[in-house]
């Protein structure tokens, strides 16, 4: 069975960790609607929860179709407290994110 860590000192991990060879890692995004398996990986800054380790939520985009997904949000923060990372691409504050 694979080791996983939902939780660290009393405050939520999501995603959770699980153990590989190398140690602990964040769970990959698993293969997208479109069928693409090839994902940018970011952060999104949100205070929507109380009960989490960091204060935002990873978020998950196909590079094929541009789906994303949101990972634990309870509400969609402001599009301008997205915090920029190298592979973030800009974004027009109508687009929907996934939960």
């Amino acid at each position: 069975m694979e080791k996983v860590i939902e939780a660290y000192g009393g405050m939520r991990l999501i995603p959770p960790l699980v153990r590989s060879a190398e140690g602990w890692a964040e769970q990959r995004p698993r293969e997208c609607a479109c069928g693409s398996r090839r994902f940018l990986v970011g952060w999104m800054a949100c205070s929507c929860r109380a009960d989490t380790l960091g204060p935002g939520h990873r978020t998950w985009e196909c590079r094929e179709c541009r789906r994303r997904e949101l990972l634990g949000c309870l509400e969609l923060p402001d599009m301008g407290q997205a915090l920029a990372t190298s592979a973030s691409v800009p974004r027009s504050p109508d687009e929907e994110w996934e939960r």
